[in-house]
């Protein structure tokens, strides 16, 4: 490994962990927020869908640098690149994981409606990442539509589990007597 390559890991890195330092710190600031807001309040229920999108986005951004450095780093073109990250197993099952998660923190953050918390962050999702690719591509191939159809459901399943959470919860309360 030469002296300029192993910078340019250094950089990639470097750059990878100021992101996640950014996107916890970001996280961080709006649940401080999101803390201080009335249950019913339309900000609330904005911001946990805005952190859900941030969440999943952020976390596939920093994931495909992080994989284009450890594995792919000085082998290919960008375009080639592109192609490597957007169809590789490791990347897409992250993906999907990071997108379940966003799902689950936006019915987290709600409280309520977890399901349909999962669900707009799943449209929004959809529309922050695919219609670029649908303009710059109209014609639509089966691995875009399995990957559109894949990640909606993705997040609408972490609202799901949000659901299931807040309902065990809400059980074990009622066994302690803490909830009428």
């Amino acid at each position: 490994m030469e002296f300029k390559e192993f910078i340019g890991y250094i950089l990639i890195l470097t750059y990878c962990a100021i992101n996640i330092v950014l996107g916890g710190i970001g996280i961080a600031i709006i649940m401080f927020i999101n803390k201080r807001l009335i249950q019913s309040s339309t900000l609330k229920k904005i911001l946990a869908i805005v952190t859900g999108i941030v969440i999943v986005m952020g976390s596939r951004y920093s994931l495909s640098i992080l994989y284009v450095a450890i594995f792919l780093y000085g082998t290919s073109s960008a375009p080639e690149l592109l192609s490597l990250v957007s169809t590789s197993i490791p990347m897409i099952v992250f993906s999907l994981l990071f997108t379940v998660l966003g799902g689950y923190i936006a019915g987290k953050i709600a409280h309520q409606n977890e399901i349909m918390y999962g669900l707009v962050t799943g449209v929004g999702v959809l529309v922050i990442s695919y219609l670029p690719k649908l303009i710059g591509n109209p014609n639509l191939n089966l691995y875009l539509i399995l990957e559109l159809a894949v990640s909606f459901i993705a997040a609408t399943l972490g609202g799901y589990f949000a659901f299931i959470h807040r309902k065990q919860l809400q059980e074990k309360l009622i066994v302690k007597g803490e909830i009428q």
